[in-house]
C-alpha cells in the first residue's frame, strides 16, 4: 500500500527570536496530556520557549479545533547545542515526522533551517522501506525554511536537516509534537511538573518512531 507525499510546510509565525545562551537537550519532553488539566507545565530553564509552544497551541486549535486539541499529548523537542562543521544536531537523511499517524508537529530554528522537497512522491507505508524510498527520490530541487520562523509540518511533508559547511557554532532547534500516543522511548525526557510513569522502551539504532 502507498500514500502519496510532498506537500510543504507551512508558516505560522515569523521573526520568532530566542534566547540561545545556554546549552541543552530535551527529547520529547511531555508539556501536557491528555486529561491532566489544559496548562502547559514548562521547566524553568524551558520558559524561554514558551512563545513558540503557545503559537503551536494557538494555531493546531485554530486548524483543528479545540475538542482535537484536548485529546492531544504535546510533547517539546529542544536542542541548543554545538554544531560541528560537517554535521548537524539532529539525524541526517529524508524523514517524515509523524509517518502513517495523525500527528502534528512543529519546528523552529535560528539557523540552518530545515530543508523540504515538494511533489508526489508515492511511498509505501512501512517505516524502514519509506525511509529508504525518501533517500532515494528524484526531485527537481530542494527547498528551505526560514531561520526565526515557525512551520506546521503532518506527515505528508518530507524534509532533512541541514548540514553545516561553515564554522562550528551552537545552534537552536525547537520541535512541538501533537500526538494522541504515548512518546515511550528510553531516552526521552521525564517531565517531574507532571503525574504519569509509562512503561518506556528500548530505542532501536535506526531512525525510531516515537512510540512502540
Amino acid at each position: 500500500m502507498k500514500n502519496t507525499y510532498g506537500l510543504p510546510p507551512i508558516k505560522i509565525a515569523s521573526d520568532v527570536i530566542i534566547d540561545n545562551s545556554e546549552m541543552y537537550f530535551y527529547q520529547y519532553l511531555p508539556v501536557r496530556l491528555s486529561g491532566k488539566g489544559s496548562a502547559i507545565l514548562l521547566p524553568n530553564q524551558l520558559e524561554r520557549l514558551r512563545t513558540i509552544v503557545n503559537k503551536a497551541c494557538e494555531d493546531f486549535i485554530k486548524e483543528f479545533g479545540a475538542d482535537k486539541y484536548y485529546l492531544q499529548n504535546i510533547y517539546l523537542t529542544a536542542k541548543c547545542l554545538y554544531t560541528p562543521t560537517g554535521s548537524n544536531i539532529n539525524r541526517p537523511g529524508w524523514h517524515s515526522d509523524g509517518f502513517m499517524t495523525d500527528d502534528i508537529n512543529y519546528i523552529w530554528s535560528d539557523s540552518l533551517p530545515t530543508e523540504y522537497i515538494t511533489g508526489n512522491f508515492q511511498l509505501i507505508q512501512d517505516h524502514e522501506i519509506s525511509l529508504y524510498e525518501m533517500n532515494h527520490l528524484i526531485y527537481d530541487q530542494k527547498l528551505k525554511c526560514q531561520s526565526n520562523c515557525i512551520y506546521r509540518l503532518n506527515q505528508s511533508v518530507i524534509h532533512r536537516p541541514q548540514i553545516n559547511i561553515n564554522n562550528p557554532f551552537v545552534r537552536h532547534f525547537v520541535k512541538i509534537s501533537f500526538s494522541k500516543e504515548q512518546y515511550n522511548l528510553k531516552g526521552n525526557a521525564h517531565n517531574y511538573l507532571l503525574d504519569y510513569n509509562w512503561e518506556m522502551k528500548d530505542r532501536s539504532l535506526e531512525r525510531n518512531h516515537p512510540i512502540k
